[in-house]
């Protein structure tokens, strides 16, 4: 017999309860010290095990009655989306859906919980978290995975925190399923999707996947956490910016308009560049007018968000291309979709923004892999 209005009403309130009880627990500053130095944090036993098995309960019954559609990739081209459904993936929009939230009212109340936001907030005031949105996911097994990828892209989506609960009692590392972490220039890491575990990592800076999982039953709630834009401080020569003060900017909007300067293989331009960083000017070793910076310049530059997130594609383009494969049936979008991603290497030698990404590239990674 289904649980009456009333007692599915009491559990929810448990349910409030516990989470920001133990919000609190997992929010506190020694468990997210991690946080600055891998750029991510996982941490176990987020909430008590009644709950955590009960939210997995809501999924898998999602699943059984068929309520969860596909999940696809969205391929851009010419102007043109097409989709590359994943094998054996399924999902729902838990935040846009009002179905779904009724039919599974425990993950509901855990995404509409503000308490993770507002703690990653107080230790974190940059982040300054506003809206969060959320998406339950079934994985069926058969090798089902996700290819590399960023959660978004900063110039265009506010997402900031990624934060993800995995419940898979029982779970072990030869059912697949990882969630592989690349925080480059640091060497991938492998995290399983263990029960009642949260991942937290940055929606827009942290290139990840998802392994093949061999076992079905794969169950995890992903909850993105979004930059509060009304709390942003503009720098000064933009509106609301204080006058009489120095900014430096680390806007990914910013970078790229100097990335795309015709003039960028020119020494001052690279010190132009490094400045508006916020780092000291560059080392010269070469000749007058050499565009080649020592190694250790080229690693801060490397490392600035724009530039990182080409050069991670460049470091992992290998895996990236069998994540690809891995993840979809052969169709014509797939292969649409690695001859993109093989095109975008091309000429890197002889482009300008690109030919910068290779040069830096070529001068950093030696050093990185000492």
């Amino acid at each position: 017999m289904p649980p009456s209005f009333e007692s599915r009403a009491a559990t929810t309130q448990n349910l409030r309860e516990e989470v920001t009880d133990n919000h609190r627990l997992y929010c506190c500053p020694a468990s997210l010290d991690q946080c600055p130095a891998q750029g991510y944090a996982v941490l176990d036993d987020v909430l008590c095990p009644s709950t955590a098995d009960a939210l997995r309960a809501e999924i898998v019954a999602l699943k059984d009655s068929h309520r969860l559609h596909k999940n696809s990739t969205h391929l851009v081209q010419d102007g043109k989306t097409q989709l590359l459904e994943k094998e054996h993936i399924l999902e729902a929009e838990l935040t846009l859906d009002t179905a779904i939230q009724e039919a599974a009212p425990l993950c509901a109340d855990l995404a509409a919980d503000r308490t993770l936001a507002i703690m990653l907030s107080l230790l974190a005031p940059q982040l300054s978290l506003g809206s969060q949105a959320a998406k339950l996911q079934y994985n069926c097994g058969g090798g089902g995975c996700f290819p590399l990828h960023f959660d978004s892209d900063e110039s265009l989506d506010a997402r900031k925190v990624t934060a993800i609960f995995y419940l898979n009692p029982g779970w072990t590392a030869d059912q697949g399923g990882a969630l592989r972490l690349f925080p480059f220039p640091a060497q991938q890491v492998d995290i399983l999707p263990a029960h009642n575990r949260l991942v937290l990592f940055s929606t827009a800076r942290m290139l990840h996947r998802v392994m093949p999982s061999q076992a079905e039953g794969r169950v995890c709630i992903t909850v993105w956490l979004t930059h509060n834009r009304s709390n942003v401080s503009h720098p000064q020569g933009h509106p609301g910016g204080p006058s009489g003060t120095t900014t430096h900017c680390n806007s990914p909007l910013q970078l790229e308009c100097h990335l795309t300067l015709p003039t960028l293989r020119d020494w001052a331009v690279w010190n132009n560049l490094h400045r508006s960083l916020g780092h000291r000017p560059l080392a010269h070793h070469g000749s007058e007018g050499s565009s080649a910076p020592d190694a250790e310049s080229s690693v801060q530059l490397l490392m600035a968000p724009h530039v990182r997130k080409h050069a991670c594609k460049y470091v992992y383009r290998d895996e990236w291309a069998a994540s690809l494969r891995e993840s979809h049936p052969p169709s014509e979008a797939r292969d649409a979709a690695l001859e993109k991603h093989w095109q975008e290497f091309l000429g890197w030698k002889d482009q300008d923004f690109r030919g910068l990404i290779y040069h830096v590239i070529a001068s950093a990674v030696p050093q990185l892999e000492k």
